[in-house]
């Protein structure tokens, strides 16, 4: 859910189920809060706090924290197609084994289509997590690319589908590769 309180700042709450193993495990289950300002047309700043319930399978359940500062530049063509980056300063911390409070600067890159004669918004996208404070090595250890469109009914209801692929080479972890699915709506209060 989106609210609007002003023309520049806005909130939301979201709830979020991942599952894993092509669909047929638990594996995290996300509630977060956000706020976004808008600075100038071109450049707004947010934040925001989430909290994960997180399947580890052989270490039971743990309980997850984040908090999230972004800033986000964009730039709209002539031609409908907006262009975005966005910085996000993250730390997370876990009650599960094993884990430390992680540091991670994420950098995204996407351009969309976006124009009021229309309802379908397509997009695509790239983003960058760099590590700050891994013991065992900091540095660009996952890349996230994502296509997907939007569709926006009634002016309050957005429904979003996407699809990517996700690689992940942490140090002392495994590698992961992993290709997501991505099903949304999001309603406008």
């Amino acid at each position: 859910m989106k609210k609007k309180l002003s023309k520049k700042l806005s909130i939301a709450v979201e709830e979020e189920l991942r599952l894993y193993n092509n669909s047929t495990a638990f594996g995290k289950d996300n509630v977060s809060a956000t706020a976004t300002y808008n600075l100038h047309k071109k450049l707004r700043v947010g934040g925001g706090y989430r909290y994960s319930r997180v399947n580890g399978f052989d270490d039971g359940y743990s309980n997850a924290h984040r908090l999230m500062l972004n800033a986000t530049l964009r730039h709209k063509t002539g031609s409908d197609i907006v262009l975005s980056l966005r910085e996000r300063f993250q730390t997370d911390w876990s009650s599960a084994p094993h884990e430390y409070a992680s540091m991670y600067l994420r950098h995204r890159l996407q351009a969309a289509y976006s124009s009021k004669e229309s309802p379908w918004g397509p997009y695509v996208s790239v983003e960058f997590s760099q590590s700050l404070n891994n013991p065992a090595g900091n540095g660009f250890d996952r890349v996230r690319a994502l296509a997907g469109c939007e569709y926006e009914m009634l002016g309050k209801l957005t429904f979003n589908a996407a699809w990517g692929y996700q690689y992940t080479n942490r140090p002392l972890k495994k590698v992961k590769k992993a290709s997501i699915l991505a099903i949304g709506v999001t309603y406008g209060l």
